[in-house]
Formats: structure tokens, sequence, C-alpha cells
């Protein structure tokens, strides 16, 4: 397992990596300071391998005298790194003297890589007595009851072939690690999901398994910050598990996102370290839409007491497979009913709508189409006893168009149509 090594040069730690001896169970232990205030020394570095415990050894004339908490009992849950910490004191006895010019190592096994490597270390002194004070913070990775003993030795190389006499000295533990919120699906802090490109919103649940000893009704969904605007909501099934809802928007570009999710306790619950989820979003091609339009349907109002003054609508065009491109001036058209063209004739009709490309692409696949109308427009004409412009004007009604588009996938190119609506108001 791995453990670390605290190196005290008059105070002064440095942390080196160092390979322990140790009980089973997954590593990750940190170095605890157990034992006389170090003295003398000069400041270098190590160099090169570290070297394990020393199999044989001897002992000086100093040892551990006490280290309170005598023992460690405690609940935590997974993640609750830096919650639930734990001051040991120890001191030693003995004679001091041996530490004279040198430097004093303090090596920690924790079998089963309950806490977290590195705690913080306060020396202190007087009243006849030396030691440090450590604050041990929990580290859990993995749901589950641990017994064991933390083995805390205090030596004078980094061997430990020389050690104070009472080493390995044991610090028992009983601690138990309940299980935070995961995935029902894989039990990991990440899913993967995939949906098809869509004209539609495409919906996708999880079902989420709160933490454990906790209700489905205490937690609470936090949502990340996506380049993916997703409709997110949890909800309580009732039988002591949840839902994660996610509505994936329509016309959402082909490609991989991330989607992040902290669950935490409501106020007022008992507290739970926050849970991160990660869902590993594929939205995939669909050989059965290849393009999408929206809005659809488009429908737009000009009215005829605005006379010429257009307004602006407009057509996002997203595709995943092939080519769109807006056709040739005019693209646009209006499908004049016949009882339309009998009201209307042929030299009152004019460019009602017109469509243009938008310069601004954020992606190749994704592009707008702008829609200039208006109610009435000003022909070339001038009124002889006015002198002023003729103006004509769709009578109040709905009229039926459409723009097109050039659709080219595997070399062929084929006419596509976008239809709406213009509603004319008085």
């Amino acid at each position: 397992m791995r453990g670390s090594l605290l190196r005290f040069i008059g105070g002064i730690a440095v942390v080196i990596g160092l390979t322990a001896c140790g009980g089973g169970g997954g590593g990750g232990g940190g170095g605890l300071p157990l034992g006389g205030l170090p003295l003398g020394g000069a400041p270098t570095q190590p160099t090169g391998p570290v070297l394990p415990i020393s199999p044989t050894f001897t002992t000086v004339d100093l040892s551990i005298a006490t280290v309170t908490p005598a023992s460690i009992k405690a609940e935590f849950y997974e993640g609750g790194a830096g919650l639930g910490v734990t001051m040991l004191r120890g001191t030693a006895t003995g004679d001091l003297g041996v530490l004279t010019g040198k430097t004093l190592y303090v090596i920690l096994e924790d079998p089963d890589g309950l806490f977290k490597p590195n705690p913080q270390v306060m020396p202190f002194s007087g009243n006849g007595q030396a030691g440090v004070s450590v604050l041990v913070q929990p580290n859990p990775k993995k749901a589950g009851v641990y017994r064991g003993n933390i083995n805390v030795y205090a030596c004078l190389d980094s061997i430990c072939s020389v050690r104070l006499g009472n080493v390995p000295f044991k610090i028992p533990y009983d601690v138990v690690v309940k299980r935070n919120t995961t995935f029902d699906a894989n039990g990991s802090d990440s899913i993967a999901v995939s949906t098809p490109f869509s004209a539609d919103v495409q919906k996708i649940a999880l079902k989420i398994n709160p933490a454990e000893g906790t209700p489905m009704s205490s937690a609470e969904l936090r949502a990340g910050y996506s380049p993916l605007t997703v409709k997110s909501s949890l909800v309580n099934d009732g039988d002591g598990k949840g839902t994660l809802n996610l509505e994936i928007p329509a016309a959402t570009l082909t490609g991989q996102y991330t989607l992040e999710y902290t669950f935490e306790t409501r106020s007022g619950s008992g507290y739970v370290p926050p849970k991160l989820l990660t869902v590993k979003l594929d939205v995939t091609k669909n050989a059965g839409v290849p393009y999408v339009f929206a809005p659809s349907p488009l429908t737009m109002t000009s009215s005829l007491a605005n006379e010429v003054a257009y307004k602006t609508d407009g057509i996002t065009v997203t595709q995943s497979q092939g080519t769109l491109a807006l056709g040739q001036s005019p693209a646009e058209e209006i499908l004049y009913t016949p009882e339309q063209q009998a009201a209307i004739p042929v030299e009152k009709r004019g460019r009602f709508i017109e469509a243009s490309l938008r310069d601004y692409r954020p992606d190749p696949n994704l592009f707008f189409i702008l829609l200039d109308h208006s109610a009435c427009v000003r022909t070339a004409q001038s009124d002889p006893s006015t002198g002023l412009s003729i103006i004509n004007c769709l009578p109040a009604g709905s009229y039926a168009f459409r723009v097109k588009f050039n659709y080219t996938v595997n070399g062929t190119t084929t006419p596509v149509y976008h239809t709406g609506t213009l509603v004319v108001t008085p």
C-alpha cells in the first residue's frame, strides 16, 4: 500500500513518498507525526527511491507515551473528505536527547486507505512533555465497515532501521462508510446515454439511488454549467428511489455533451456530502431526420396599419447529414389560393416577404434565414395625381408561403421547402 512520510527539520515538515508495509485493504494513508519534537538536522531533500520499512531494526530509549483519543470510531459517507475531523495528540517519554542532531521520521500505515494523506501537524512542547497534535481527515472511497489498526512508526532514519522502543504503536479504528448517491444503472459516478437527432424534444429518464439511510425526498438537484440547455428535474418515485428526467432540446446538433449534476441534501435534513454525477450524452445521426427547420410551423404577422414597415422573423436550420443552402433569390414564394389570386391582380403583387441568409453562423451545421415581411410594399411607379410612390397592400387574411432550399447529399441535389403562414391584420 502507499503511505507517506513527514520529515521534520527544525520544525519544518517536508512530505516525501514512502512504500510502507501494512495490513490488507486499499492504500492511501498519510504521515502522522506522533512523538517527541525533533531536534537539529540540516534541510536537505531526499534523493533516489524511498526505501520500504526495514524488516530488521534496533530501538532507542525513547517511546511514544500516549496518543489520545486511544481509538477512532466514526461514521462517514463516501466522498466525505474533510468531514468528521479527528484531533490526535501524541506525546513521548524517555531520553529526548537521542534526537539531538537527528531527524525524526514518522510513518503512518493506513491499511484501508480511510484517511486523507498529509494531515495538518501542530508540534507542541512544555511542562516536561513534547509531541504533536494532528488533524486526521477522513477520505473514504468505498462503502463498507472497516475495523483494524493504524500503525504508527517513529524512526531515526528513512527505512526505520532505528526506531522508538514501542513502535509500531497501534491506534484501533472502527469506521462505517455509507454509500453516497449513485445511478441505479451502474452504481458509478457517471453514465453514458444516447439520443437521436430529432425535430422533437427527446426525453431521458435515469434512476437514482439516494444516499444510504436518507429518503429520496431529502435530495436536491443542482445542475452544473453545460453548453447544451437541458431541462432537468428530480422526481421522487415513492419506492425509495428517484428519477432524473432530462429533456434534450429539439434539433440539438449531433455530437458529445457532458452534463453535470450535483445531488445535495435539503436544508434541515441530515448532512450528506454533495455527490457529482456526470451524464455523458451522445446525440447521434438519424437517417430519417437529416435536417430540422424551426419554428415549424412558422407563423408571421404584419399589420396594414403600419403600411410599408417591415418586421423580421426567421428560420433556424440545423442539419445532421448532407448540406442545405438557401435557394436562388427570390427563394420565398407566397402560395396564393384561387380566391386570393382573383382578389389580387398580378400587378398588385410584390415581395411582401424577402428571405436572406444571416451572416452569423456559429456552427457549420447551423444557420439562420431572415424573413423580412410587410403587409404593404412600395412600387417603382408614381401616382400621377400626387407624385407619390404607389403602395400595394395585401388584403387582411392568411397567406401560405414557402422558402426554397437546395439539399445536397451523396452528390445529388434536390429542392426542399419550408412552409409557413403570413397573417395580415387590419
